[in-house]
């Protein structure tokens, strides 16, 4: 007689477990992750408006630096958040057997490589722009370099939606929850909450000078530059208008 089909009356049924996680990414770095990512789509749809400059402005400083942090804790960070993590990445696709797997996994750490030194030279050449520190010279580089971002940033979630198929997991979760399913121990030990509360209100301390100072409002360029370049265009108008007057009286 089998008796394991039917379990004696009040036998308790063994709890379920939850699935085994570990978590591989500090909440600085998701932060700070998505945070540029927002701030790169800002600043692209805002580029074109000439009325929304000032907001352009803003994004374009907020993802510098952002870019800039992100550099230094990749070199000075937890060691699976260093830079040198993505580096070993890339180079152990090609080492022993090719695998679609590492391929991809390999693309997606070489395009988070190219998103980082695209936002810096993005946000450095719009830093030179909006300074005029070298006249209008890097106009095109900085143009480009938010072109080439865009193909990047549509690059990285292609392969992430690759690997995504490929290990019937999602690669997109751990970014938003820092951990990804299975066991062992975690691979960041710590979560790091207390810092990344730090950066949000960093950030929001900035948005809301910006929003003070008048940089936000449309048709409003800040206190910088560009508004010494409009009144230098005013003064010259009024100088046209008066040789043309001039002119006249002779």
């Amino acid at each position: 007689m089998d008796i394991t089909q039917n379990p004696p009356r009040g036998a308790e049924a063994p709890a379920e477990t939850a699935p085994k996680q570990r978590r591989i990414i500090d909440a600085p770095t998701r932060l700070v992750h998505w945070a540029l990512a927002l701030s790169f789509v800002g600043a692209y749809v805002s580029a074109e408006q000439e009325a929304w400059h000032g907001l352009h402005i803003s994004f374009g400083y907020t993802a510098l630096g952002l870019a800039l942090w992100r550099l230094l804790w990749g070199l000075l960070g937890p060691r699976r958040s260093r830079l040198a993590a993505l580096l070993n990445r890339v180079r152990g696709a090609w080492q022993g057997r090719l695998e679609a797997g590492r391929l991809l996994a390999a693309g997606q750490a070489a395009a988070a490589l190219g998103l980082l030194g695209l936002a810096l030279l993005s946000g450095l050449s719009g830093l030179a722009l909006d300074q005029e520190w070298l006249g209008e010279a890097l106009e095109e580089l900085h143009e480009a370099s938010g072109e080439i971002m865009l193909f990047v940033v549509l690059l990285h979630l292609g392969l992430l939606a690759g690997l995504s198929v490929l290990r019937r997991r999602n690669a997109f979760a751990p970014m938003f929850s820092g951990r990804q399913p299975g066991a062992g121990p975690d691979l960041v030990r710590h979560s790091l909450w207390p810092l990344a509360l730090g950066i949000a209100t960093l950030i929001a301390a900035f948005w809301a000078w910006q929003w003070n100072r008048g940089a936000l409002a449309p048709g409003k360029e800040g206190e910088g530059g560009h508004e010494q370049h409009s009144v230098h265009h005013e003064h010259h108008d009024k100088g046209e208008r008066h040789r043309g007057r001039s002119h006249d009286d002779d």
